[in-house]
């Protein structure tokens, strides 16, 4: 009875990690950079911020408004706090900033969340091209979201009795364990029935929206 519990769990973290698209399996350690960003600095402060690409805070060219401080107060906020307005720039008198696009790269969501403060997201802005899952463990019920090219830790599934090294994006905190009690009476910690329930290119609001529930592997 106890080989057959085991075989049926590792058969459930198998069909869990099968439910998880292609693309997502990478390395752990924070290395894989997968999340199309851009960077930007303040032609007059110096400040520097990233945005999710595509979302333009460019102050040149056609964006008039976006050279506007009431206009970036309305619509630009902070990844690590949604209700906050981004800081004013301190070099000018009406505290509008005027960004400069220096590059567009890939990072990793490690590297966001060491630098969430630094991140604008628009209420206004379009699709980006970063995928989020909306994901539901089925064995308690926790769901979550993640950047769809991290490998949730699932592929370190070879001890269930151990927590799963998945860190909350918005706190940093360590998920909470599953708590399932398998037919031998182990208690799993591991979350093995993860199902990846949608997946989207959502605006960047969305992102800061749902950063409480955004989780990411170490």
């Amino acid at each position: 009875m106890k080989k057959l519990s085991t075989l049926c769990l590792v058969v459930l973290v198998l069909a869990a990690a099968s439910c998880l698209p292609s693309t997502s399996w990478g390395k752990d350690g924070g290395d894989e950079r997968f999340i199309p960003i851009i960077e930007w600095q303040c032609y007059t402060c110096d400040k520097q911020f990233f945005t999710f690409d595509p979302d333009d805070i460019s102050g040149g060219g056609n964006n008039g408004n976006n050279k506007d401080m009431a206009y970036q107060q309305q619509n630009w906020r902070l990844l690590s706090n949604v209700g906050t307005p981004i800081p004013k720039c301190s070099k000018v008198k009406d505290g509008g900033h005027f960004f400069d696009k220096k590059r567009t790269m890939n990072t990793s969501p490690y590297v966001i969340y060491q630098r969430k403060n630094d991140y604008i997201v628009l209420k206004n802005g379009g699709p980006i091209k970063a995928k989020l899952g909306q994901w539901k463990c089925v064995l308690c019920g926790l769901e979550g979201f993640n950047f769809v090219g991290d490998d949730l830790d699932l592929m370190g599934a070879n001890d269930l009795t151990k927590p799963m090294k998945l860190l909350n994006m918005a706190g940093g905190g360590q998920i909470r364990d599953c708590g399932f009690k398998a037919g031998n009476g182990a208690l799993y910690r591991f979350h093995a029935g993860i199902k990846q329930l949608s997946t989207e290119n959502p605006r960047s609001i969305k992102v800061a929206e749902n950063l409480s529930r955004l989780w990411f592997s170490d």
